[in-house]
């Protein structure tokens, strides 16, 4: 949640620098789908590979 939240508020300083926009008017949506929705290493999916975290949607 810390992450998220960091990456919130930098994503919104930094387009309301760069636009010249309150941050206030900025909506942010993450959008998380689960491993089993990933292609990577050519097509495989993967929850099939092991990769080293988890994601809870």
């Amino acid at each position: 949640m810390e992450t998220k939240e960091r990456l919130l508020n930098e994503f919104a300083e930094i387009l309301s620098q760069s636009l010249s926009i309150s941050t206030n008017s900025i909506i942010t949506t993450i959008h998380e789908p689960t491993l089993d929705n990933w292609g990577i290493r050519g097509g495989k999916q993967a929850s099939s590979i092991g990769i080293p975290f988890h994601l809870d949607v």
